[in-house]
């Protein structure tokens, strides 16, 4: 989760509390269209599933998300063992069909998965990563100007 702690006194603070709140959402949809360009996809639903959500009423908070069950295998790997659910074994039958050409090769690939695990393979974190370090880059070149503009 990204946190951004903003404070602002005096007569500027509606006027910086609804710009950060902006700024906040805008950075948020870009770390979902980031993640989106980041994730593998076979069918889309994965990508599809990627969501922002603002967290209460102050939207000083947000969420970027999947709800799919697997999107944190898919970030952050599995360990062995690793029993499959059912319905995997109709996704990989579906994916060996499509990507290899022959759905028969689903139970080998199960069967690897669950005594080996699954590799990671990150989205969320590297589109956090790179957003983060894109915004900061343009905050510091703003604050920088507008010092500048100021002879401080």
């Amino acid at each position: 989760m990204m946190t951004l702690r903003v404070n602002f006194k005096n007569d500027t603070e509606k006027i910086g509390k609804a710009y950060a709140s902006h700024f906040l959402f805008l950075t948020m949809q870009e770390i979902e269209r980031t993640a989106k360009s980041k994730v593998p996809v076979f069918e889309g639903h994965l990508r599809r599933s990627i969501l922002t959500e603002p967290l209460g009423a102050g939207h000083f908070r947000y969420f970027v998300y999947s709800d799919k069950a697997y999107a944190r295998a898919m970030e952050y790997g599995t360990q062995a063992p690793h029993p499959l659910p059912p319905e995997a074994y109709e996704d990989l039958q579906r994916w060996a069909r499509i990507k290899l050409g022959d759905e028969g090769l689903a139970f080998p690939i199960a069967k690897k998965i669950e005594e080996e695990g699954l590799n990671a393979q990150p989205f969320f974190r590297p589109a956090l990563n790179e957003v983060k370090t894109n915004k900061l880059r343009l905050i510091r070149q703003r604050t920088d100007r507008a010092f500048n503009r100021q002879g401080l």
